[in-house]
This record gives C-alpha cells, sequence and structure tokens, in this order.
C-alpha cells in the first residue's frame, strides 16, 4: 500500500477548497440573477421631477404587477409617450390621477434622482420647456 505524502493532500484539499469557492460564486451569482429578475418583474420606478420653486420630487419605488407601466419612467416620459406634446396643465392632470395609484403600490420612496430622470425621458430635461 503507498502512503500519501503530505504534499499530496495539501494538493488535493487545495483543490476541494477552491472547487467550493467556485460553486459559491456560481450559486450567489444564480442567486443574484434570480432575485433581480424577480425585481424587475415586480417592481417599478417613478421619477417625479420637482415643481419649479419647490424641491419636492420624488422617485418611487412600486408594486408594478398588473399595472400595464415600464420599469423605468417619469411622468414626464409618460405624458410625451401618450400625447405626442408636453405641457404643465397636462403634466398636472397626469400626476393628479396617477397619485392614488402610486400611493397604493408604493413600496420606498427616495428623493428625485436627476440621473434616473433623464435615463427615462431619453436624456431631455423638461424643467424649463415652457416656463
Amino acid at each position: 500500500m503507498i502512503e500519501e505524502t503530505a504534499s499530496s493532500k495539501n494538493r488535493r484539499s487545495g483543490k476541494t477548497g477552491s472547487r467550493r469557492y467556485l460553486l459559491l460564486a456560481i450559486i450567489c451569482f444564480v442567486l443574484v440573477v434570480c432575485i433581480s429578475s424577480a425585481f424587475y418583474a415586480a417592481c417599478g420606478i417613478v421619477i417625479i421631477r420637482p415643481v419649479t420653486g419647490t424641491e419636492s420630487g420624488a422617485t418611487i419605488v412600486y408594486w408594478r404587477f398588473n399595472s400595464r407601466m415600464p420599469f423605468l419612467c417619469s411622468i414626464d416620459s409618460l405624458l410625451v409617450e401618450k400625447t405626442g406634446d408636453y405641457t404643465i396643465f397636462e403634466r398636472g392632470l397626469l400626476l393628479s390621477y396617477m397619485a392614488k395609484p402610486l400611493q397604493k403600490r408604493c413600496l420606498v420612496r427616495f428623493g428625485f434622482s436627476k440621473y434616473l430622470y433623464l435615463l427615462s425621458t431619453g436624456g431631455k430635461d423638461y424643467k424649463n420647456e415652457y416656463f
């Protein structure tokens, strides 16, 4: 019978250790992908630009299941998408129409994010459009 040397035991345990790390990394990756997919399917983000003269803008993460809303949108981008035009009056109407459903479905509310706002509007800032 051949006895194992200490160096061969170390080599074998090193391989199983690296396999464990690889398996752990794969499991973590799959878990992150599953959680991200579930978040994308079930939640959405709405950005509300602050009205001129106030700092009351908001970024709302909401439950969008069965809401027919895109994952990332702003009130302004929805208005331009639906009507093709942008007016302050129509923005106010859409905001008042969406206020109650957003309050019911709201999960988390953050401050206004200009980066997400510009991402949702395709890079166009409607802040000074009609003032």
